[in-house]
């Protein structure tokens, strides 16, 4: 026997996970109905990300943290596109430094709108925005 395959698909937003939850809970029952979260990270047109959770953000991805220490913070011209910065594992004692080429000070990972939702639901590892990553070591 085949896989039966539902005759009604609903995709629910990654922004949406109480809906998502409550159609799951509900559907679950019945074979010709299929919940699922969707994937895109973006408009389809856009590269899409990976699901949140855990997972990071693939490299080449237009949405990616920045690492600044809070005198270095955002440049005007960035200022706008990261929403808010969040704490390194090990805050103040932290082996993640600035990105700025002159700052040796403890850094923090500044978020962009997307990213800091996903952070808000759980997501805690974030891929940079370049390929060079200052850290301390012990």
């Amino acid at each position: 026997m085949g896989v039966s395959v539902p005759r009604l698909l609903y995709i629910i937003s990654r922004r949406n996970p109480q809906l998502y939850a409550g159609l799951t809970r509900t559907c679950a029952s019945d074979p010709n109905v299929g919940v699922s979260l969707d994937r895109r990270y973006r408009e389809r047109r856009q590269r899409a990300a990976p699901p949140t959770g855990g997972a990071i953000a693939q490299e080449g991805d237009p949405e990616m943290a920045l690492v600044r220490c809070a005198t270095c913070g955002m440049k005007p011209a960035a200022s706008d596109r990261y929403a808010r910065h969040v704490l390194p594992v090990g805050g103040e004692t932290t082996a993640v430094v600035c990105g700025t080429p002159s700052c040796e000070r403890p850094g923090l990972i500044w978020l962009e709108a997307d990213e800091a939702r996903a952070y808000d639901h759980g997501q805690r590892i974030f891929r940079l925005n370049t390929n060079t990553t200052k850290v301390r070591a012990q």
